[in-house]
């Protein structure tokens, strides 16, 4: 239902006029339809019409389009993200594609900017960390590019949290898709644009200098930690985190098998226990074998399938022996009988072990 309702509201941006009041609230309304609200936080400031470049954090992959359905804005695509919409007129949803990234330079991109900025009353949203983070703990290093194009920005803070599930927004690692798919089957997603005062550019002020004005601000107002690490170092710590994921799963299942192997092993001397309680055991005694079948017999709850198992240990009882088991009264005796009977299972075990699979072990 949410595909089918996705889609419309795709239609419906394709159809619409722009900047009207008409296609807002239908966009809004579908929006809720799908499970997002968009709320706007005027605390500190008003939505400023001097301003037609917004500088906000980045918490997702999708954040354009809360900003595009809430404030009409558009969004450079700064990076190789390709939604399969942007082929066929993605400039509905307020992505639109400047040659970022692909063949031109960065002079070449900020030209062209400058002329969208010129050309269109519609506003901008740039992020400058260039990828996305939690947004609950700290920021990426702002990049003064985004600056460079005019000198008068609003600064906002771009906040999500979904408050019936857990689920992040744009999970490490994760990729465009999965977090379309979660994003359509989360019940709902509640974003929050946060306005901040307007700032302008000072007197021979450089952008490496505005910039890290509007850093300390969204990080201030957002309670956010200023960081030095870049795209490119996140980008490693993801390469980094899925080859660990990739050699624990298969380490995983090389200890599984393992354990598996061991544990048919020790069933061929008891049989009447189950499998799944002597991989179990296996498990606590970190693979050791003797030390497995050591626990499996001192176990209550295996005495008795044991002793039957490893019934062909003891020898044939003597014509003179008495058919029926004398109970001794004292415990001391009872105890002694049972540690002997004992470390004869566990020695008898052993023996058979080391034999069945030639062991050269020494005695």
């Amino acid at each position: 239902m949410k595909t089918s309702s996705f889609q419309h509201m795709y239609l419906v941006a394709s159809v619409l006029p722009r900047m009207t009041a008409l296609r807002r609230f239908v966009m809004e309304g579908m929006m809720l339809v799908l499970g997002f609200r968009i709320k706007k936080d005027t605390s500190k400031a008003e939505q400023s019409k001097e301003a037609k470049v917004f500088i906000s954090n980045h918490i997702s992959k999708f954040d354009f389009i809360p900003f595009h359905v809430s404030l009409s804005c558009n969004t450079p695509n700064t990076s190789s993200f390709s939604f399969p919409f942007w082929a066929g007129g993605g400039e509905c949803l307020g992505l639109i594609n400047l040659g970022r990234n692909t063949r031109f330079s960065r002079s070449t991109f900020l030209s062209k900017l400058k002329s969208f900025l010129c050309r269109t009353e519609a506003p901008i949203v740039l992020f400058p960390e260039e990828e996305t983070t939690n947004g609950k703990k700290g920021l990426l290093k702002f990049s003064s590019w985004p600056v460079s194009a005019c000198n008068c920005v609003q600064p906002v803070i771009l906040s999500a949290h979904r408050p019936i599930t857990s689920i992040s927004l744009s999970p490490i690692p994760s990729s465009w898709y999965s977090d379309f798919f979660w994003s359509l089957f989360t019940p709902c997603t509640v974003y929050t644009i946060k306005f901040l005062p307007v700032m302008k550019r000072a007197q021979n002020e450089t952008d490496e200098d505005l910039m890290s004005r509007i850093e300390a601000c969204i990080a201030c107002e957002g309670r956010l930690s200023p960081t030095l690490c870049t795209p490119s170092e996140k980008y490693e710590l993801e390469k980094r985190l899925v080859r660990a994921l990739a050699t624990q799963n298969s380490g995983a299942r090389r200890y599984d098998s393992r354990m598996y192997a061991e544990a048919q092993r020790i069933r061929e001397i008891f049989p009447n226990i189950p499998l799944n309680a002597i991989v179990r055991e296996l498990g606590r005694s970190h693979g050791n074998a003797e030390l497995t079948i050591s626990r499996l017999i001192a176990d209550s709850s295996f005495q008795n399938l044991s002793f039957n198992s490893s019934s062909s240990f003891n020898q044939s009882p003597s014509p003179s022996s008495p058919s029926t088991p004398q109970f001794n009264a004292s415990p001391h005796n009872r105890m002694s009988a049972f540690a002997e009977k004992k470390a004869q299972f566990i020695a008898e075990a052993r023996r058979r072990y080391i034999e069945k699979h030639g062991l050269n072990v020494p005695s």
